[in-house]
């Protein structure tokens, strides 16, 4: 890094200089080790340099260079480039640094009329806000959205200095030599000068833009007046509100602000449809070109106003999820899984979810669950019936996958986001009634949950209003779950314990069988033992591993079902197949009824255990391989006693049997005292 920094500066290229030196990869490989004392000077060396930045006291030369930012461009959604700037290392973390220190103050200077910058919730309480103010009116009232054109990149620089002077003054310095000069936009090869706008990359600058148009938005009249960053919301008679727009028109030019009338909005409420087409036309002459979204297109900051707009965005966001689905089929099944889970399914949904009462449509919400149903399968390579979606759609606390059903958490999401936003809400509009909002939701919440609702304290967390009504799903989903059904538990404690299963009767196979369930054969054979291994003896192994295993070899599995010694099981496997030796590496597996492994079955599972480690990067691998085992043998075992209570059943000799079949034997095992 050094000669790359060095040979940058010889050049002249400052601006390439400081970009080496402030990537954030090498600062955190040069900061792994922070108890080095290289590290700790280094560390000492970044804050002084902070400390500069905070006190204005960078070199001018540097500045073009440090405060600048590279730039990424994306497409628009109606067309057009987005740039994306990322800035340097240093320069956002003084930002972090001054932001976290400012945002309260700040917050409190602009709110409740601008929602933007250090307000929780800010967007979820004004699109609540805009629904209770467009529910709750009786007369003839209009809602008028505003768009600027290019809103950041456009105001004053030297208005934004003068708010950062009057609200920010111990920060000013830093604020002054950010904004003093022209700064250097990175895109590819070319560099573009900044002169005119918040500085790309300033993570203060949404900050600065709500102080810079704080006047304006304290300034109308309307009663419902809400912004959101570059957003104006404004509502009430018409009067008050075309007042306003000449006002905003006129102030906002002085800030360096435009109004993009062609992403402008107005809706008109009650009155007679002749009433609000003589407002429509009013309006269309103050704002030309004005959009009059009815009530299935009207949304505000991306969630539906109205009922009627729910299903045209869902079914949006399931066509995007459907394209998502195509993509994810090209990568690993694992990495696939994470990000439909923690990106693709519940995540994407769940600002609409909070904001609008989705509840209410429901065919809309499952057909976005049976699109990440399918997608789920397909990554699993499962068939995902009913049950086993339902299941994976629990919590992984529940024992599911977390693949949230949004079906589920649509209405603890709503209830959660009014209860939170409820003081914000009266704030930015008085009138608004928050309980004719909420009782309908609670009432259904009860219906499904058979509960009472949170304690008021609790009332703005997703979790209370989300622990019930998982809970109900989670108990109907226990007989569902890869648990023993009682005979098989009941069986499995008496193996365990050497108590009396059944009474002394005649198994199927002719045989004696006592009460404890001990020397049986059952002459259930094998299907997989293979052929001519042994040329002189028709003794068949259980099976035959095709890869070599060690010293170009093949293992031989043999598991024999026994009881009273492992490790003597072992070695009768190992005498009946001593003809083997030299020609394979031949390993007998034994477990005991409680549960004990042979020293053998040990070994081989440890390097089993330990293979799928190393292939798969999961370190609890063995501790799975013998959760399975020890569940597989609990469930042979119960099976035998089960087959054998009555001796006249008829036998059906498996597919492949071939006379005389194979005898499995379970065993006690031995009692030591």
């Amino acid at each position: 890094m050094k000669r790359r920094v060095e040979l940058k500066l010889n050049g002249g290229d400052i601006s390439g200089a400081v970009r080496v030196l402030t990537s954030e990869d090498h600062l955190k490989d040069l900061l792994v080790g922070l108890r080095e004392p290289m590290s700790l000077q280094l560390a000492q060396a970044l804050a002084d340099l902070v400390g500069s930045m905070l006190d204005g006291k960078v070199p001018e030369d540097v500045c073009p260079a440090l405060y600048g930012a590279s730039l990424i461009a994306l497409s628009k959604k109606t067309g057009g480039i987005r740039p994306i700037a990322v800035g340097n290392t240093e320069w956002r973390s003084a930002g972090k640094i001054i932001s976290k220190r400012v945002m309260e103050a700040t917050s409190k200077h602009v709110r409740p009329q601008k929602l933007g910058y250090g307000t929780r919730g800010g967007a979820e309480a004004a699109v609540h806000s805009t629904r209770g103010f467009l529910s709750g009116q009786a007369g003839r009232q209009i809602l008028l959205k505003l768009d600027f054109r290019n809103a950041f990149n456009s105001v004053s620089r030297d208005r934004l200095l003068e708010e950062a002077q009057k609200f920010l003054p111990e920060i000013y310095p830093f604020i002054f030599q950010m904004y003093m000069s022209p700064t250097n936009l990175i895109y590819g090869e070319h560099v573009i000068p900044s002169a005119r706008g918040v500085q790309h990359g300033d993570l203060l600058g949404p900050s600065l833009f709500c102080l810079l148009t704080r006047n304006l938005s304290k300034s109308l009249q309307s009663p419902f007046n809400v912004w959101y960053l570059d957003n104006a919301t404004l509502g009430g008679d018409f009067e008050l509100v075309s007042r306003d727009l000449h006002t905003i028109v006129e102030i906002g030019a002085s800030l360096g602000l435009e109004l993009n009338t062609s992403k402008c909005e107005f809706v008109v409420c009650g009155g007679t449809p002749t009433q609000q087409q003589v407002t429509r036309q009013k309006m269309k002459l103050l704002c030309p070109g004005v959009i009059f979204p009815d009530k299935e297109t009207l949304t505000l900051l991306g969630a539906p106003v109205f009922t009627e707009a729910i299903p045209p965005v869902l079914e949006k966001k399931s066509q995007q999820a459907e394209l998502m689905i195509t993509r994810l089929e090209k990568i690993s099944a694992r990495q696939a899984l994470f990000l439909l889970k923690n990106c693709l399914s519940l995540p994407k949904l769940l600002y609409i979810l909070r904001c609008s009462p989705t509840f209410s449509c429901l065919p809309s919400l499952q057909a976005f669950d049976e699109t990440i149903r399918k997608c789920a399968g397909k990554i699993a390579k499962i068939a995902m019936d009913d049950t086993a979606w339902r299941q994976s759609s629990l919590p992984v606390s529940r024992g599911g996958l977390g693949i949230r059903r949004v079906d589920e958490p649509a209405l603890p999401a709503f209830l959660a986001s009014v209860h939170s936003s409820f003081d914000l809400m009266k704030q930015i509009y008085p009138q608004v009634d928050v309980n004719s909002i909420v009782s309908p939701a609670i009432h259904l919440w009860q219906e499904q949950s058979i509960s009472q609702p949170p304690i008021l304290p609790l009332r703005s967390a997703r979790k209370a209003w989300d622990i019930p009504i998982v809970d109900q799903h989670y108990q109907t989903l226990l007989d569902a779950s890869n648990l023993l059904d009682d005979n098989s538990f009941r069986i499995s404690v008496g193996l365990r314990l050497g108590a009396g299963l059944c009474e002394p009767h005649v198994c199927r196979c002719k045989k004696l069988v006592d009460e404890l369930g001990r020397l049986i054969s059952c002459k259930v054979s094998n299907a997989l033992e293979p052929n001519g291994i042994l040329r002189d003896d028709q003794k068949r192994p259980d099976g035959l591993a095709l890869i070599p295993w060690q010293q170009e070899t093949y293992l031989r599995g043999s598991a024999g079902q026994l009881g009273y010694a492992a490790n003597k099981a072992e070695e009768l496997k190992r005498h009946k197949y001593r003809e083997l030796d030299g020609r394979y590496l031949f390993c007998p597996v034994a477990f005991e009824t409680f549960g004990a492994f042979g020293n053998a079955a040990s070994s081989l599972i440890q390097q089993i255990g330990k293979r799928i480690e190393e292939a798969t990067g999961e370190t609890r691998s063995l501790t799975f391989l013998k959760q399975k085992l020890s569940i597989d043998i609990q469930r042979d075992y119960q099976a035998i006693p089960e087959e054998r209570h009555n001796a006249d059943h008829q036998y059906h000799k498996p597919k492949g049997e071939t006379k005389g079949g194979r005898c499995w034997q379970v065993l006690q095992p031995v009692r030591v005292d």
